[in-house]
């Protein structure tokens, strides 16, 4: 036990002195640090530009905001397979999707997240939100379905609506989950399984 007392003490001088010998030695310094993080981000960015170009002309700008598409994850699997996680929003919703690629074409695609704003008077509201696993590369979709009760609804031709003096604000409602799992297949496609 009385080897191992003077160890606080060589941390209290060995640790300074180490650090001293690291900033003397051209060891990274705050700038320097910056500038590192900016050229990842450069090269991230140009590294994952190809999927934005072609994801931007795939998808259908009369539905959504081509121009606001962003890759928020990319991950390749092999020498010809790989998948990316790319946001679309607006004014009033933001989607997520789950897209594959195979030797830098577009494989699938398929939407993991929605969230929009609700609009009260609709006695029906649904969005969706997920969480991954990348190490096993399964992605967890789990889709709710809020409606109000039926007691506060009329049905007029087949078409629901509110009685006078509710909405989704002050009617009783029931909320309704589906889980979905898909996984990346080192293939490039995507299995999907429901619970």
């Amino acid at each position: 036990m009385k080897r191992y007392q003077f160890l606080p003490h060589l941390l209290l001088i060995g640790l300074p002195l180490c650090m001293l010998v690291l900033n003397s030695c051209g060891g990274p310094d705050k700038e320097a640090g910056l500038t590192e993080s900016k050229d990842l981000q450069k090269s991230t960015a140009a590294s994952t530009g190809w999927l934005k170009e072609m994801y931007s002309t795939i998808i259908d700008s009369t539905i959504f905001n081509t121009e606001s598409l962003q890759i928020v994850y990319f991950r390749q699997l092999n020498d010809s397979a790989s998948y990316c996680l790319f946001q679309l929003s607006d004014q009033t919703c933001s989607s997520t999707f789950l897209a594959t690629q195979v030797n830098r074409k577009n494989k699938q695609v398929t939407q993991v997240e929605e969230n929009c704003d609700g609009d009260f008077s609709q006695p029906e509201y649904s969005y969706s939100d997920y969480r991954y696993d990348t190490l096993s590369h399964t992605f967890i979709t789990t889709e709710y379905k809020e409606m109000a009760n039926p007691e506060y609804l009329i049905v007029e031709n087949g078409n629901k609506r509110f009685r006078e003096g509710y909405d989704m604000d002050n009617a009783k409602t029931t909320l309704d989950s589906m889980v979905l799992i898909r996984k990346v297949l080192p293939d490039g496609k995507i299995s999907e399984t429901s619970k």
